[in-house]
């Protein structure tokens, strides 16, 4: 049976629950982690994964670190190179723009511009790699958008890019963290899912697509799962054969998904507590 693992905000590298004054508004419990602490919990998802003999993979579904600063990207790569499965890095909108804080908020430095999916790809190009040769059909866009498509297992997985470019306002870092509906995201979307008609199909995206954004396309038997983070809480949706399931932060709380192929048409989603 195949199966794969979804990482979903990790945001290695954050030193404070609160850094923007949105942040106000996530979820408390207990189980938060910053700093160092953000390390260890994904090292021990890295073990936990590797424990699970039916994931073949591991989808990242975007803000991987904080600031996509050089430190940061170097950890996250030392340690998701334990896995004994390949890994799929996407950008989040926390992956799209470099810069660095001290431990009291103060920016150190920052780039001079926005990283395209060309320059996000080089800088995992290792991971980007491995994955390549372990999969079919890969498929990109183009060099700016992370819109791409392969195949493992008998899934089609389509990428979706929907990170806003646009520089964060109020004088913050990075850039705005409402997700953006990129005219080309759109038609790479509808143009896969006209080819795909004969497979199960996932979608990924970091910030959450509406659910009817696929309808009116003719899907057969197969369904569709949409598949997402940001939101930093876990919300699931059904429509039909049309299914999306928003990840929580693995920084607030230790699980994630994992999704097995389920009978003929179907997913199978269960939570993994670590």
């Amino acid at each position: 049976m195949f199966g794969f693992a979804v990482l979903a905000d990790p945001h290695l590298g954050r030193n404070s629950l609160i850094v923007n004054w949105w942040d106000r508004y996530i979820p408390q419990s207990d189980k938060e982690v910053v700093g160092e602490s953000i390390a260890e919990r994904l090292k021990k998802f890295v073990r936990v994964v590797n424990s699970e003999k039916d994931v073949r993979l591991v989808v990242s579904v975007g803000d991987n670190t904080e600031s996509i600063s050089p430190s940061q990207t170097q950890l996250l790569k030392e340690i998701m190179s334990g896995l004994n499965v390949p890994w799929l890095p996407i950008p989040g909108n926390h992956d799209m723009w470099p810069y660095e804080r001290d431990f009291s908020g103060q920016i150190l430095w920052e780039a001079k511009e926005v990283l395209q999916f060309s320059s996000f790809k080089k800088i995992f190009n290792e991971e980007f790699e491995k994955l390549t040769d372990r999969v079919g059909d890969w498929q990109e866009q183009n060099g700016r958008l992370a819109n791409f498509s392969f195949i493992c297992g008998n899934i089609q997985f389509i990428a979706i890019d929907n990170v806003n470019r646009q520089k964060a306002s109020l004088k913050l870092p990075g850039v705005k963290s409402r997700k953006s509906a990129h005219p080309q995201s759109q038609q790479w979307l509808f143009k896969q899912l006209e080819e795909t008609r004969k497979r199960k199909v996932i979608i990924i995206s970091h910030a959450p697509m509406r659910l009817s954004l696929p309808n009116g396309l003719k899907r057969g038997k197969h369904e569709i799962l949409m598949l997402s983070g940001h939101k930093h809480r876990y919300l699931f949706n059904k429509n039909g054969k049309i299914s999306s399931l928003t990840a929580g932060a693995l920084y607030l709380d230790p699980i994630f998904p994992i999704i097995k192929e389920f009978e003929e048409n179907g997913f199978d989603i269960g939570m993994k507590n670590f």
